[in-house]
């Protein structure tokens, strides 16, 4: 097989695990075990893989079950399990593994059986978001269920060797609760709304009154701009508040409460550019914003991680990303021209009409 071969194959694994999202995941359970005990080498790898396990049960409940939605996505038509390359039963019974895998994990790692509670709390809380997400009258509930996830995850890794809840694990908890309800209404819903609407679907953004992308533009109702914005400045607050708790004892540290403001500073700027940006700019700026969310929360911890511990979870937090920018100069198929989507998922509406 050649280089290109294997790499295109390389993608479509990525596709199918989604490994390229691991760092949003895997930085949860490191702050969460940051905010009572130093990272070792057995913990770090430990708290890696049990973050591997979660992202890949996640992606792949996620895909089987909505797998007829995503057959009527024209992006994902090139998928292993849409084109039936892979079985949805073949899926299923890999996404199940990784519930006995987590706890081989867990022990090898050396980590305290009661420990073990969070990450299937966070398994259980990402499981009812994925059945749900898409019967939910009121979508944000469903979300509400990852969200517990993702908080699920910074007390597995504050647990994990032993240690107690403090104020800054659960400040670092919420702050992973609200990284999910933002990125979830606008990263992944937003993103996707003409195949939502095309396919009748209720998600945040339609349920907040956003009706989809008009003339290159993506509308954004007030409503919409509100909710965002309040989980956007709650993040800032949050991370401002973590860097409270570690500053020190004179309550002082300028430098990093600087850094945490200024990264919110260039989030919440993203968020106002996104409100006046077009397709197909305003995709590429989505995914920068997307990337400058959780920073924040990481800088707060710049005093307790030192230098080498910030380098190392910039490492955890971007590495798995790389595989978006390898992916983009591997892959053969085009991607489906959004006004082209656009256009067919207004056909497709019971109330379609032309923009104006």
């Amino acid at each position: 097989m050649s280089k290109r071969g294997v790499a295109a194959g390389l993608w479509e694994l990525d596709r199918l695990l989604r490994l390229h999202q691991l760092g949003f995941v895997a930085i949860w359970p490191l702050l969460g075990h940051a905010a009572v005990d130093g990272w070792s080498v057995r913990s770090l790898a430990g708290l890696l893989a049990a973050s591997f396990c979660f992202n890949t049960f996640g992606t792949l409940t996620n895909d089987v079950l909505h797998l007829a939605l995503d057959r009527r996505d024209p992006f994902k038509a090139d998928r292993w399990l849409v084109r039936g390359k892979i079985a949805p039963g073949q899926v299923y019974l890999l996404a199940g593994l990784q519930i006995p895998i987590v706890a081989a994990v867990h022990l090898a790692a050396g980590f305290t059986p009661l420990s073990l509670v969070w990450i299937y709390a966070a398994f259980g809380g990402q499981g009812l978001y994925n059945l749900y997400c898409k019967a939910c009258r009121v979508p944000p509930l469903a979300e509400a269920a990852e969200a517990a996830a993702a908080s699920a995850l910074v007390m597995y890794g504050a647990t994990a060797t032993g240690g107690v809840s403090t104020p800054i694990v659960w400040l670092t908890a919420a702050a992973g609760a609200a990284f999910i309800f933002l990125v979830n209404a606008f990263h992944s819903c937003l993103r996707d709304i003409e195949v939502e609407i095309a396919c009748h679907q209720l998600t945040t953004p339609i349920w907040l009154g956003c009706t989809g992308v008009h003339q290159g533009a993506v509308h954004m109702s007030r409503a919409m701009t509100f909710y965002i914005g309040v989980w956007q400045s709650a993040l800032v607050a949050l991370s401002l508040a973590v860097a409270a708790q570690l500053s020190p004892e004179d309550g002082s540290d300028p430098g990093t409460f600087a850094a945490v403001l200024a990264a919110g500073a260039l989030s919440g700027g993203l968020l106002i550019v996104l409100h006046r940006i077009r397709k197909p700019a305003w995709d590429d700026v989505m995914r920068f914003h997307l990337g400058t969310v959780p920073v924040p929360i990481m800088l707060a911890f710049g005093p307790r991680v030192g230098a080498q511990g910030m380098v190392m979870l910039a490492l955890v937090y971007l590495g798995p990303s790389l595989l978006i920018v390898c992916g983009r100069l591997t892959r053969a198929s085009a991607a489906v021209p959004m006004d082209a989507l656009a256009l067919n998922a207004r056909r497709t509406r019971p109330d379609a009409r032309s923009s104006s």
